[in-house]
């Protein structure tokens, strides 16, 4: 009798499937300028993804957000925020205005890596906004800020393009000690494929207090002492369930990779000790 695969073999091919999928239609609806296919948006695939797999105590949608002093002008494609703390400030059906306080996750989804600056900057503003004490808690009782990826359908052929251009965009107007303004990025196939086994994902890791190394997923800041990257997390089919699981793990509110997703697709929740010398 064949060997039933296992669980993580099961997981990873569905997950590989999916990336693959989101992948293919894609990049046809970015490749496509017809008018009537104008309300149908590159990010789509991406969000359908989200909105079927993760729990329903989210609210997937896209817009703008504001504190209580200001009301950022920028469209983001995916906002995830808690829907029980979601008291949308306006919805219609295309876009809703979001209260700082709620959102977990934006994601930003992009045909190729050519506006990673603007993106930034995007995102950046929203690192700057002030929100209210304890609606969700955080270190100081203050709103733990969400997490920022953004999604490539095809990017650089050479790994190193993309790791410098995050890292110059996350270092520009540095403030010690603030969360950059992206946290990792997935490529869901290198430019002039559509292939997932030629995709990867780019973050960072950190060696702690401990002098242990906390592998991605992890909440870098800028100038923070131990922090490694932006450097290749992952690369080829793995990619996509990496980023998924990235996403999950803050969304359960853990704040040290690996969450319980991690397990699922094969491998063991640690954390790695260095081999520096202690002395």
């Amino acid at each position: 009798m064949p060997k039933q695969p296992s669980t993580a073999d099961q997981i990873l091919r569905q997950l590989q499937a999916q990336a693959a999928e989101i992948l293919a239609e894609g990049v046809v609806l970015s490749s496509f300028k017809h008018k009537g296919l104008s309300g149908i948006e590159r990010e789509e695939p991406v969000r359908r993804f989200l909105r079927t797999h993760l729990p329903g105590r989210f609210h997937i949608g896209q817009g703008a957000i504001a504190s209580s002093e200001e009301i950022l002008e920028q469209q983001h494609d995916i906002v995830i925020a808690d829907r029980d703390a979601c008291f949308l400030l306006l919805n219609t059906l295309s876009a809703q205005l979001f209260t700082i306080e709620s959102v977990h996750l934006i994601v930003e989804v992009r045909s190729r890596a050519n506006e990673l600056k603007t993106v930034a900057k995007s995102l950046r503003a929203v690192r700057n906004l002030r929100p209210s004490v304890a609606i969700r808690e955080g270190e100081k009782g203050d709103t733990a800020p969400g997490v920022h990826t953004l999604v490539i359908y095809q990017g650089p052929q050479k790994t190193e393009t993309l790791i410098g251009n995050l890292k110059k965009a996350n270092t520009e107007k540095e403030e010690k000690e603030r969360r950059l303004a992206i946290d990792f990025i997935l490529v869901l196939a290198k430019e002039g494929s559509q292939d997932p086994s030629s995709g990867y994902l780019i973050g960072y890791d950190r060696i702690d207090e401990q002098r242990r190394q906390i592998t991605h997923h992890y909440y870098p800041k800028c100038g923070e002492v131990g922090l490694d990257g932006p450097k290749v997390i992952r690369e080829g089919v793995c990619s996509f369930p990496f980023w998924y699981a990235a996403v999950l793990n803050h969304l359960n509110g853990v704040t040290a990779y690996p969450p319980f997703l991690y397990s699922y697709i094969g491998k063991k929740v640690t954390i790695m000790s260095t081999t520096a010398d202690e002395s």
